[in-house]
């Protein structure tokens, strides 16, 4: 579940594009202060607001607030307004916080410490078969596939653990240790953290306000190894307010929320903020951020593929997962205690696997207008709440094969919708989500069709899996 809410998150913003419609002819991005006019009418009367600039790759501009996160998106090529989908926020927000807000984002940690404890002990009860690691021989076997996803995939999966647990459990440190390092400040901590911080407001009204677009050609040409991909405006329309250019800094691991440069509201030059000018254990801290979240852009070239990458190898940890708890119930499939887990991983795991099918297939009729807004997040709450309940009142096997069908049904469809709403438009937005549906559709199929091809078989993990050593 943590594993894949997490491949979900990665690849977020690939899926809002995905499920937007389809868009008119390519054309050029429009200047950052006409998006900005175009609008005027949401954002009249607000001081804060970060803009996450749009490019090529991604011709959108987000416009959030600080509460309300980010409730509106223009397309940056006309200016249209987009629909912000909210309802893919759901497993999102399920692998920052679980739903629970701080003391959830440090349950979440303390998963990415459990993970490198199996990912370990696995290497170490797997040491005397290594060579498998190489040969694809007998790889239909779930053993086999066990092995390989865990030894090709070993230096990631370390990466999610440790980074992931010290994303939380560092916050949760940081928190712990102000009242000690500032008994009568403790909130001096994080603005030490976050220093430098924007100048306060003055309660008059300003005079003038940059040009955004020139403002960022100006810092562009000061700064030519800085890659900007946020603007803040603070106080904006007091004469103290101040303009943040957030990004990043080629060859320094680090995110837009250290990487910034601070302007007053008429473009003089403040100062400017670097993981670079902190210490040691501050710098790793910061480091860590990047690493988990695949934010590889202080890399230049290699962003892309990296990231990429980066997304591989969490679907295919949470392959590794599913594959050893397959292996783990098939040798236990006798006992008390496994028959209650297989229940509760089915309805928790095998649910959210339906309900995130049903969720996307669910947007892509909201966008065409045949759904209510409010629609796709019920879907994905619904479906994953009766599967949680349904296999403790129907047999597993038909639970399985049904879920399965259910998921393949809508993955394919999901799929299909958006291949046919894109025809004719030039080119295919978003492909690989697609290609990922229609893979994972398959996959089900062929779960579904095992399962219910298995004969005497009372629960689907009494299928065999080529192992009697599981």
């Amino acid at each position: 579940m943590v594993l894949f809410s997490g491949a979900w998150s990665l690849g977020y913003a690939s899926l809002q594009d995905w499920a937007q419609p389809p868009a008119g002819a390519a054309a050029d991005l429009l200047p950052l202060e006409r998006l900005l006019a175009r609008a005027t009418g949401q954002t009249a009367g607000l001081d804060e607001l970060s803009l996450i600039l749009p490019s090529a790759a991604r011709p959108t501009l987000d416009i959030c607030t600080g509460r309300e996160g980010c409730p509106w998106r223009l397309d940056a090529r006309d200016g249209r307004p987009l629909d912000t989908l909210s309802a893919l926020d759901l497993p999102r927000r399920l692998h920052k916080t679980a739903f629970m807000g701080f003391p959830g984002r440090v349950l979440v940690s303390l998963f990415g410490l459990l993970l490198l404890v199996m990912v370990l002990s696995g290497l170490l009860l797997q040491r005397r078969r290594l060579a498998s690691l190489v040969r694809l021989r007998g790889a239909g076997r779930a053993r086999v596939l066990h092995g390989l996803l865990g030894g090709w995939s070993l230096p990631w999966l370390v990466l999610f653990g440790v980074t992931g647990a010290l994303s939380g459990l560092g916050a949760l440190g940081t928190l712990l240790l102000a009242p000690v390092v500032y008994p009568q400040q403790p909130q001096r901590v994080f603005a030490e953290l976050m220093a430098p911080l924007p100048p306060p407001a003055r309660g008059e009204p300003a005079a003038q306000r940059v040009d955004l677009d020139e403002l960022l050609r100006r810092d562009a040409a000061r700064v030519p190894g800085f890659l900007p991909r946020e603007v803040r405006l603070h106080h904006a329309g007091d004469a103290g307010a101040s303009v943040e250019i957030a990004g990043f800094t080629l060859g320094v691991p680090s995110t837009p929320l250290f990487e910034r440069h601070l302007y007053r509201a008429d473009g003089t030059w403040l100062t400017d903020a670097t993981a670079r000018s902190r210490g040691a254990w501050v710098r790793a801290f910061i480091a860590v951020q990047p690493l988990h979240f695949a934010r590889y852009d202080w890399l230049g070239g290699w962003s892309g593929l990296l990231a990429g990458l980066h997304l591989a190898m969490g679907l295919a940890a949470c392959a590794l997962v599913a594959s050893g708890l397959w292996l783990w119930l098939q040798r236990r499939q006798g006992e008390r205690r496994a028959r209650w887990l297989a229940r509760l991983a089915l309805g928790l795991d095998g649910g959210l696997l339906l309900a995130t099918a049903g969720l996307l297939l669910a947007v892509q009729l909201q966008v065409r207008g045949w759904l209510p807004d409010a629609v796709p997040g019920r879907v994905f709450l619904g479906l994953w709440g009766a599967s949680l309940a349904l296999p403790w009142c129907v047999p597993l096997r038909s639970c399985c094969r049904a879920g399965a069908a259910l998921t393949a049904l809508a993955c394919m469809l999901a799929a299909a919708s958006h291949l046919l709403a894109q025809a004719g438009q030039g080119g295919a937005v978003a492909w690989p989500v697609d290609l990922s549906l229609l893979l994972a559709g398959l996959a089900c199929t062929g779960l579904a069709w095992r399962t219910g091809h298995s004969p005497g078989a009372a629960s689907p993990f009494s299928i065999p899996v080529g192992d009697r050593h599981a």
